[in-house]
């Protein structure tokens, strides 16, 4: 049982009435207590009050442990989500934290649609108004009774760029209610005013940017990375994640590749966060909203995974999203390793086939018709054979030994070929690369639903 001791550097042997807030919710009333205090909970992160009597005068004391929670606020129904990040931190106090999505953008026009689009947070203590423009800061800590979204008209204020005068509309789009201990609750507050829409006032104990732990670490890499992500990119990461949770796929996974934030350095992320996997890029690649693209000529990716890798590469499996095909008709990602040795390749237009091995066989061939986009997968269930997915088809089967696993790369936009990198390079755009153990026939079909919800998600998906 962990321990959290109370004391004051002016009231120690002073009795006090003690008060827990959890941010988890709800009270816990310790009574009246002599300072200092301690108290064994596990459960020891919010804030604790403390009220006693000091030569007469009442005094009212706090203190917080732990992260707070955030509240979001979010005008729905708009073109473009203008949302603020505030931080509870203490009683009755919001912290504006800065963190306004990246397309939050202040035009100033009248007649912009986006401008008139613009929102502000009014904090009131029952004294003063202050006034929080979403994207400046007037005051850092503020005692709030009331948090009202109030839909902004006049565009000459005061700290916005576009202008200096002060003019409020008459009425308050939304008035949350609050909880016993002074949090804001979450909910849905309409204003009932024509044009103004309904609000979503949302609280986030952790302050992560999503639900997901393992989702928001991923996102947050991207972010540091100097990847640029948003709303829609975090919700389709989030649910990614989840659903690969759900369906017992995510500890399958070795490494896998989302492709987000459209930068080099934020497509190399191994997205299960193990950074002995993060892909080193080499020669002509661009990286973008849609994924990451080979100039077909010298670009390729080494995410420094071999067979050696995989915890058994009787059963492993490999897989690619192509949002934009190969136009060359030449290129094969994978790897060769020499006779004998297992081989990881796919070549979804390789002289107008799919060309693959998963082994140690032959490279099969078989003619594509022209298809050579979407989601391929390659998976190997035992020792004698394994499958070619496209799309949750399986479009060829194989008989073959495994072969001998070899420690070189296995490489994306080109394979190697023996020991020497660089060989078939392609064209493709990907949006998604894994590398998976001990992935079943059976279970192909809901990984390829749940990259192909992702890509959809993003607007790239190609079926």
């Amino acid at each position: 049982m962990s321990q959290i001791t109370i004391t004051s550097s002016n009231f120690n042997g002073y009795t006090g009435d003690i008060t827990f807030y959890p941010f988890s919710g709800g009270s816990i009333s310790y009574g009246s207590q002599t300072i200092p205090y301690t108290i064994e909970t596990e459960n020891f992160n919010g804030e604790y009050t403390i009220d006693l009597t000091y030569e007469g005068v009442p005094v009212s004391c706090g203190l917080q442990v732990g992260s707070s929670p955030c509240v979001y606020i979010t005008a729905d129904g708009e073109s473009i989500s203008y949302s603020g990040l505030y931080e509870y931190v203490g009683q009755g106090y919001l912290q504006y934290s800065s963190k306004v999505p990246d397309e939050y953008d202040i035009i100033c026009s009248d007649t912009d649609p986006k401008s008139k689009a613009l929102y502000i947070l009014k904090t009131s203590n029952g004294i003063q108004t202050t006034t929080h423009f979403m994207g400046n800061v007037y005051e850092s800590f503020l005692r709030t009774e009331q948090v009202s979204i109030v839909k902004f008209i006049n565009y000459n204020v005061a700290g916005n760029p576009c202008g200096q005068s002060i003019s409020w509309p008459a009425t308050y789009a939304a008035y949350p209610t609050y909880s016993s201990q002074g949090f804001p609750k979450e909910g849905n507050y309409s204003s009932g005013i024509s044009g103004q829409g309904t609000y979503l006032l949302e609280n986030n104990p952790s302050c992560q940017l999503v639900p997901d732990v393992d989702a928001n670490a991923y996102l947050e890499d991207v972010i540091a990375a100097g990847g640029t992500t948003n709303e829609t990119i975090n919700n389709a990461v989030n649910t990614l994640f989840e659903e690969l949770k759900t369906a017992g796929l995510y500890s399958k996974m070795i490494a896998m590749y989302p492709f987000v934030g459209s930068t080099a350095s934020s497509h190399s992320i191994n997205a299960t966060l193990n950074k002995t996997f993060d892909i080193t890029w080499f020669g002509g690649m661009t990286h973008g909203i849609s994924g990451s693209t080979s100039d077909g000529i010298n670009g390729y990716g080494n995410p420094v995974i071999s067979g050696n890798d995989y915890l058994n590469v009787e059963q492993s499996a490999f897989g690619i999203y192509v949002v934009s095909p190969d136009t060359d008709a030449a290129g094969v990602h994978g790897g060769y390793f020499g006779a004998g040795k297992t081989r990881f390749q796919i070549g979804t237009n390789y002289s107008n086939t799919w060309g693959w091995a998963h082994g140690g066989g032959s490279f099969q061939q078989t003619p594509n018709g022209g298809l050579n986009d979407g989601s391929f997968m390659m998976v190997r269930t035992g020792i004698t054979e394994s499958q070619l997915y496209r799309n949750t088809t399986n479009i060829d089967t194989y008989t073959s030994g495994v072969g001998i696993s070899s420690e070189l790369p296995i490489l994306l936009f080109t394979m190697t070929s023996g020991t020497s990198p660089g060989a078939f390079y392609t064209n493709d755009t990907l949006g998604f690369a894994f590398f998976a153990d001990n992935l079943l026939y059976s279970e192909v079909s809901t990984l390829d639903g749940i990259i192909n919800t992702f890509q959809t998600s993003l607007g790239r998906n190609t079926y």
